[in-house]
C-alpha cells in the first residue's frame, strides 16, 4: 500500500491497484451435463440432457434442457454427441438457441452405413440475467443408448460463464 494506492507483485503502484502477474479467482457459473434416457429422433425443441455432473450457480435445468443466465456476461457453451445410426445411415442437424429463438451459427452431421460420427460445436454469447440458451435438434437423429451400447457417454452438453 502506498500512496492510496494498493500493489500486488510490486511495491510502486501506479494505480488504485496494480496487479502484476495473473489474478486468479472462481468461476461462479458453470455446468456439464449428458444423455442417458435413449436416441432422439425428429424435431427436438429442447434437446434434454437428463443427467448433471456439475451445477455450479444452478443455471441449468435437467428437466427443460434449458440454461438460465444469474448473471449478465458472455458465456460459452459446448456440445458434442454421436449421431444415430440406424444401419442405413442417419444424420443430425443441430441450432443454438436464446431465448426461444434461433441464432444464425448451426451443426450438422451425417453417418453413411457402416460407422457412426460424431458431431461437435461451441459457441461464444452474451447473455442478459435471465436469459435462457439451449440446443434444438431440428432433424436426424442422437445416439445415448443404455448403458451397455457402444454410444453411451458419447454426447454432452456445457457451460460457462467468461466474462462480464
Amino acid at each position: 500500500l502506498k500512496a492510496g494506492r494498493l500493489g500486488i507483485g510490486t511495491t510502486e503502484p501506479r494505480a488504485a491497484l496494480d496487479v502484476r502477474g495473473d489474478i486468479h479467482g472462481g468461476c461462479p457459473v458453470f455446468f456439464n451435463a449428458y444423455r442417458d434416457a435413449g436416441n432422439t429422433s425428429g424435431a427436438v425443441n429442447p434437446l434434454i440432457w437428463n443427467q448433471v455432473t456439475i451445477n455450479k450457480g444452478a443455471g441449468y435445468d435437467n428437466s427443460t434442457g434449458k440454461f438460465t443466465a444469474s448473471l449478465s456476461g458472455y458465456y460459452r457453451f459446448d456440445v458434442y454427441l454421436s449421431i444415430e445410426n440406424t444401419g442405413s445411415g442417419g444424420s443430425i442437424n443441430l441450432q443454438w438457441q436464446k431465448n426461444d429463438a434461433d441464432l444464425t451459427q448451426k451443426m450438422y452431421g451425417w453417418a453413411n452405413v457402416a460407422n457412426h460420427v460424431n458431431v461437435a460445436g461451441n459457441i461464444t454469447i452474451y447473455l442478459s440475467s435471465g436469459d435462457t440458451f439451449h440446443v434444438r435438434q431440428i432433424s436426424g437423429g442422437m445416439s445415448s443408448d443404455s448403458v451397455n451400447d457402444a454410444q453411451v457417454n458419447t454426447n454432452g452438453y456445457s457451460g460457462f460463464y467468461l466474462s462480464s
